[in-house]
């Protein structure tokens, strides 16, 4: 994130304020999140009001003091407009301070007891607090159906095992006064882009949102500085569909094929560390665990949730978590621990019948793999013509720090596990 978007303030001037409460929505890269004080005080000054965007870190965005007899001070203050006067006719002074003409008939004003506390986009951003996985425990439906709802979990009294929020608190909550009251209350994480519509000239014009922005920049940077190459196999998904359609049957679930993809590709990372590592400078970082990146469509552009620990976690987990993630990126719930780093991400277009595509590599990762649309296909086996299902995977990586030999060694172990999911386990 290097700048965001005030969507609106939370507070207004004048309003006490404690270390914690949230100040204003900001509208980032990848989510809208709520923008959180870490002083106690009086919000003195708001210094860029509601729709402000492409604000760079760091600038100040509003200023609170620690007395409320202060704040009629800061009543005209403004960082960078100075009331008159050249830079050299102002007495020096805490830089936050209103400034004041040195003239000869000014008379001193005295400092203001306490120094105020300008607040800019580096202070504390979280999320709305749909249950970090660190504070809240809860089970992953429960988790899953409060990212799609926005249920704040820290406020859903649990009943589970440890206190763990279950979905019969879940609903419990929704019929309770509490959860009308935060529903109405609660932002709209990723709103659609804002049209304009010129009937007189024939078209109109769609406004190109912060996701949008960031997925474009990312794209050319991409182009730009990685050198990309390619590596495609086909791959039989005849036991593999089979596997999954007797697992679902069996024991009630609603394993995905792409639940098994991401499994089948923290093995094959494990196989070939090459393409758990990123590119740091002069050196490459390798993990030892494997983190993917799982990437979200959402209306205003695509997103990445990042998978953690994906070769620790079994298929089951594995399908819950990235529900979990789905939901999250487009709901613009993602937090920043959730959407930043990575080592290979996974490109999943094969839910609207894409068969083969070439994706790009981003934030210095090893590669990105694509799944292709599952697709009937006629084989020779033996004497026999025989009808498979196969599909395309595609391998995208970063030439600086992985070779065509060991990305091509990678793609082998993939599609030895993807044919036969029982090897993934030997």
């Amino acid at each position: 994130m290097e700048t965001g978007n005030i969507v609106k303030w939370l507070k207004a001037e004048g309003d006490a304020v404690s270390a914690g409460d949230s100040l204003a929505e900001i509208e980032t890269d990848k989510a809208t999140l709520d923008f959180d004080t870490t002083d106690d005080g009086f919000l003195a000054k708001i210094l860029l009001p509601d729709g402000t965007n492409d604000i760079p870190i760091g600038t100040p965005i509003c200023v609170i003091v620690e007395n409320q007899g202060d704040i009629a001070a800061f009543a005209d203050y403004s960082p960078s407009a100075p009331n008159g006067g050249a830079e050299s006719d102002m007495i020096p002074s805490d830089p936050f301070l209103p400034d004041v003409p040195a003239t000869p008939d000014t008379v001193p004003v005295e400092p203001i007891a306490a120094s105020p506390t300008p607040v800019s986009m580096e202070a504390t951003v979280s999320a709305p607090a749909v249950a970090p996985r660190s504070g809240v425990f809860a089970s992953f439906r429960a988790r899953k159906h409060a990212a799609e709802t926005g249920i704040e979990l820290s406020k859903v009294v649990g009943t589970g095992m440890y206190g763990s929020v279950t979905m019969k608190d879940l609903e419990a909550y929704m019929a309770s006064s509490d959860f009308a009251v935060q529903a109405d209350t609660r932002p709209s994480a990723v709103p659609m882009p804002t049209v304009v519509d010129r009937p007189d000239e024939g078209y109109y014009e769609v406004a190109v949102g912060p996701i949008r922005k960031a997925a474009a920049e990312r794209a050319v940077a991409s182009k730009q500085t990685v050198p990309h190459f390619y590596l495609n196999v086909e791959c039989n998904v005849d036991k593999l569909l089979q596997m999954i359609e007797d697992w679902n049957e069996k024991e009630k679930t609603n394993l995905k094929l792409r639940d098994v993809m991401i499994k089948a590709a923290a093995v094959a990372v494990q196989k070939e560390p090459a393409l758990g590592g990123t590119l740091m400078g002069s050196a490459v970082r390798r993990l030892k665990h494997v983190d993917l990146c799982v990437e979200v469509f959402t209306n205003q552009g695509p997103v990445f949730g990042v998978l953690r620990n994906a070769d620790r976690k079994g298929i089951e987990a594995i399908a819950e978590e990235v529900s979990d993630l789905d939901a999250k990126g487009k709901a613009g719930l993602l937090t920043p621990e959730e959407s930043s780093g990575g080592t290979l991400a996974i490109s999943d277009l094969s839910d609207f019948g894409v068969k083969n595509s070439t994706p790009l590599v981003f934030n210095n990762q090893a590669g990105t793999i694509a799944i292709g649309a599952v697709q009937q296909s006629a084989k020779i086996d033996g004497d026999d013509l025989k009808v498979q299902n196969t599909l395309f995977l595609t391998l995208s990586c970063d030439h600086r720090h992985v070779d065509g030999a060991v990305g091509a060694q990678w793609m082998k172990h993939m599609k030895k596990f993807v044919e036969n999911p029982v090897s993934m386990l030997l």
